[in-house]
């Protein structure tokens, strides 16, 4: 585990040990609706993508990792989170999520 939270430079660290995919976190939850998601913004989408390719690297799963610390079935927002979550995955083309619960 990189441990690297939607960090760009989690691509070279996993091209330097020699790994050829990555899992990316949806970002931390605390007391927000939603996952802090910088990968809805265009921009910053767009330039994390490029790293990843620049490194020869694959994002091959998106992961909800916040839940570690907190209760899926108990909150309200979930709907809207999953959303978010599917919409990241077309987004960045990775067709795999991983949720432990």
């Amino acid at each position: 585990m990189i441990l690297k939270r939607q960090k760009p430079g989690s691509f070279k660290l996993a091209a330097e040990i020699g790994a050829d995919g990555v899992e990316v976190d949806m970002g931390g939850l605390g007391n927000r609706d939603t996952f802090d998601n910088k990968l809805l913004d265009p921009v910053f989408r767009n330039d994390f993508l490029n790293e990843a390719e620049k490194y020869n690297i694959e994002i091959c799963s998106i992961a909800m990792s916040s839940f570690y610390a907190q209760s899926f079935a108990e909150r309200a927002t979930v709907p809207l989170m999953i959303r978010d979550c599917i919409n990241t995955m077309q987004l960045t083309g990775v067709k795999t999520i991983r949720h432990t619960m």
